[in-house]
């Protein structure tokens, strides 16, 4: 009674590739993630600064901003 060894092993064997691929689709995504979070901060602040300088515009307030940036249209 041998023969069901060999099929329980290639059923291992074919989970722990499975399993291989699995972690590094994860950690593929994961860095992907990470990027992604970086850049929405950074179009975050953009945003921010854009919102400010057309408050400033739409009140007519030109003064430098934080960054000591001067809008000029």
């Amino acid at each position: 009674m041998t023969g069901g060894g060999g099929d329980a092993e290639s059923r291992l064997t074919g989970l722990e590739t499975a399993l291989a691929h699995a972690e590094a689709a994860l950690a593929d995504l994961s860095d992907m993630v990470a990027v992604q979070a970086g850049e929405i901060e950074s179009l975050r602040r953009d945003n921010r600064r854009l919102q400010i300088r057309i408050e400033r515009l739409e009140s007519g307030f030109d003064e430098p901003d934080e960054a000591g940036e001067r809008f000029i249209p």
